[in-house]
This record gives structure tokens, sequence and C-alpha cells, in this order.
């Protein structure tokens, strides 16, 4: 009787230790960060071998993507991929010989990788990425593998600005979205008269032609204007962004110097008013400038107009 009573307190208190050591509790395990989605389609990058029963995860640190899976042997394998060299940074190796009846998750903290999985045991475990093939001890929490939540992330965007992703079974996939194709879009020009006057200009340099009374036949509905008028130059610069245009070539083929100047007067209003405009509104600008004939002088007065426009507008308004 008393041997039988032995026995008996022996199996309970083993039954006891083995409770003891396998038990779990409820809680929360992290989540992993939201897949990124491929707006266009996925290339398979890089066939990185290897195979697993379940899904792979993958995460972004630094220049490092990592990649982890459960091999078909139930160990945590982890591959490394630099995608600043676009080169192998680490091959497949075993995570601290940690075993994991299904996928492991990756958690990015503060700059810290973790790795989750779900143990042999009934308990989440987890160990934080130290460097290169090296993680720290994995470390029980108590958790019970039924809280262990969803696994991956399966895409993730690089440093390099590209979405990658892990997916397949035997072989697994690096895989990289393919960028979204460039919008094609034309650029379109408007030639620009600049030499049109109203009577106040031309009485203020004692009379010159204002183009209007002479070579127009149809005259602007709103009456005639001066192309140096700031009000003007905004209103057309408006009407040429709301009709996509792009850029205007400035008539200033007859002469810098032509209208006793007042041409010339015209160009620096116009330029006055795209400085005051935001970028995304305001045209791209060009000067044509010309000459009557081709005569030794009016090659050097080319070349001497050629430099001037240069040095006063082209160096001063770099980004249009």
């Amino acid at each position: 009787m008393r041997k039988l009573l032995l026995f008996s307190f022996a199996i309970i208190f083993s039954l006891a230790f083995a409770f003891k050591a396998h038990a779990c509790v409820s809680g929360n395990i992290p989540s992993p960060s939201p897949d990124v989605t491929c707006p266009t389609s996925w290339n398979a990058y890089q066939n990185l071998a290897g195979s697993t029963p379940s899904s792979p995860s993958i995460q972004n640190l630094g220049n490092t993507l990592i990649i982890a899976v459960r091999g078909a042997n139930n160990f945590t394998y982890v591959k490394e991929w630099d995608v600043s060299t676009n080169s192998l940074a680490k091959d497949w190796y075993a995570v601290n010989n940690g075993k994991t009846p299904s996928s492991p998750k990756l958690i990015l903290n503060s700059g810290t990788l973790y790795i989750y999985v779900q143990g042999m045991d009934g308990n989440v475990y987890y160990s934080a990425y130290q460097s290169p093939g090296a993680w720290s001890a994995w470390t029980n929490t108590g958790i019970c593998n039924n809280n262990f939540g969803t696994t991956g992330p399966t895409s993730v965007t690089a440093n390099d600005g590209n979405i990658y992703g892990a997916s397949g079974n035997s072989p697994i996939y690096l895989n990289k979205c393919e960028p979204a194709p460039q919008e094609y879009k034309p650029l379109i020009g408007s030639w620009y008269s600049i030499f049109y006057h109203n009577k106040t200009d031309t009485a203020s340099v004692g009379g010159t032609n204002d183009h209007w009374s002479t070579e127009v036949r149809l005259h602007p509905v709103l009456g005639n204007y001066s192309s140096g008028d700031p009000n003007v130059i905004s209103a057309y610069f408006k009407q040429l962004h709301d009709l996509g245009i792009s850029f205007i070539i400035l008539d200033d083929t007859n002469g810098i110097n032509n209208d006793k100047g007042l041409i010339e007067k015209n160009v620096q209003a116009i330029f006055n008013v795209a400085d005051s405009m935001p970028a995304n509104e305001r045209p791209q600008i060009a000067i044509s400038i010309g000459v009557f004939n081709d005569t030794a002088a009016h090659r050097t007065q080319a070349v001497s107009e050629a430099n001037y426009v240069y040095n006063t507008y082209v160096l001063n308004n770099t980004d249009y």
C-alpha cells in the first residue's frame, strides 16, 4: 500500500511539473506592419533558393532586407539581402536553432528588429537582431501560441525607395514591384509678342511706335494694352497655365534696344512677374534675339545681345 501511494505521488508530481513547464497565458503579441501594396506588378527579382511549408516574412532594416521562414525541418531560417549593393549579405542560417510549427513574423520597433515564432511547447518566443547572422537568445514570452496573431509582413518599402516582397515555398523568391510607368507629358510652347505699348509708354520715351495702330488689324476685346503691364502679364500667364502651355519664347528679334528701350523694359517686367509666381504656375521662358541681315556688324551685335541675355536673365533665373 505504501509503495502504491509513493508511485501515485510521483506520477502526480511529474504531471504537475510538466504542466508548469509548458504553462502559458493569454496576452498580446505585437502585430507586423501592414503589407505595402504594389501598384503595378511584381517581378521575381531574386531566386533565394530554400524551401518552406509556410509563407515567408520580410522586413527592412537599414539597407538590409531580412527574409524569415520556417524551414522544412521546423527550424527558423533567415536570409539577408543588401539593397544598396543589390547583393546577398548573408545566406540562409538558422536563428539559434529555434523551432516553430508555423511562419515567423518580423517586428520593427524603435529601430530594433525582432523575430517572433510559435514555439513547439505552445509558448511564443522572440529574438532580437544584433548584427548580420547574429540574434539574441530566444526569450519565452509565456504567452500561448493561439495569441500569436498574424504573420508577416510579406512586402515592405526598402531604403532604396522600391517595394519588395517575399513569396513562394520551393524556391523562395524576393520580388520587386515594377516602377510605375512615367506619364508622357508633351511640352507645348508659344511664341510671345512683347512689343506692344500704350500711349503712356510711348510718351515716356518721347514717342515711338506702339505697334497697335500700324501693325494690328484685329484688336483685343478688352482693348489695347502694354506688354509690360504686370496685370496683363499675370492674366496671360494664368491663361497659358490653364491651356497647358509649358514654355514661352519672347520675341526680341528686332534688337534689345529697339523702341527706345521699351521692349527691354517689357522683358524685365515679364521676368519680375514670373519671379513672384509659384514655380508650378509660371512658364519656362526663352528669349529669341535676332538681327536684320548677315553682316559682320550684325553678327557682332547678335553675340553682344546673346551675352547680355545670358548674363542678365539666364544666370539669374536658372530654375526657369
